[in-house]
């Protein structure tokens, strides 16, 4: 579904990435990992159209996507959960939700958004309590949810993930996981960055590991789960 080819990326003139390859399948969970600095999240930048690359190709099932900009990148199916959540914290979390599905949304309230309010509220039902109250005034994981739910409200084809349990607490960390899982199970296609790599790896269907820009090593996730370079590289500090 979703291809990179021999990314190469970069920030002014830092190289950051070199010649990476990523193949994400339909209705597959794929994780990338690697150590603080690797690559992994200006390879999600590119893929959601953040970040152009230098060289290299992207494409959204065999469609290029070589220098979309993000809004039609997102417009095309590709919903982006980036790192630090980045929800509205002046508006409410319906409003945020909302804010998620604008095309639709903009000549009012259809049938369809509040079926899929409702279906985001099942995967979160932290949210559905919460929905009058200004994000700005949830936890860190709770505006977890809501930045996932969000993107949800797109109804996206696929989605990316950087680093969804960062900065919580043990028992949000489960919430969210059991929330991936469960779009796992509906055929829902992801990419997934996360630190936890014992339990991405877990969750995930193929798993690509980084380092310094490149892919170092990949496979069926329950394989390098069970590698023994990746286990005392990657899960001594996992989930």
């Amino acid at each position: 579904m979703l291809q990179l080819t021999d990314i190469h990326a970069g920030y002014n003139r830092t190289s950051v990435l070199h010649g990476v390859s990523i193949d994400v399948p339909r209705g597959q969970l794929v994780c990338l990992i690697g150590s603080n600095g690797a690559g992994k999240t200006t390879t999600m930048r590119v893929a959601s159209g953040m970040l152009a690359p230098r060289a290299g190709r992207l494409a959204l099932d065999a469609q290029p996507l070589d220098g979309l900009a993000a809004h039609h990148v997102q417009r095309l199916g590709v919903s982006h959960v980036p790192e630090g959540r980045r929800v509205f914290p002046s508006l409410s979390v319906l409003d945020n939700l909302e804010v998620g599905a604008y095309r639709r949304a903009r000549f009012g309230l259809r049938p369809d958004v509040h079926d899929d309010l409702e279906r985001v509220f099942g995967y979160f039902p932290r949210l559905k309590e919460r929905r009058q109250q200004l994000a700005g005034t949830l936890s860190g994981g709770e505006q977890q949810m809501l930045a996932m739910g969000r993107a949800l409200m797109g109804r996206p084809r696929m989605l990316l993930l950087d680093e969804p349990s960062m900065g919580l607490s043990p028992k949000l960390v489960d919430d969210v996981f059991g929330a991936i899982a469960e779009l796992r199970g509906a055929g829902m296609t992801m990419l997934l960055v996360e630190q936890f790599a014992a339990t991405a790896l877990e969750l995930a269907d193929y798993a690509y590991v980084m380092e310094n820009g490149r892919i170092a090593l990949h496979g069926p996730a329950r394989q390098l789960k069970g590698d023994p370079a990746v286990r005392e590289a990657y899960l001594g500090k996992a989930h």
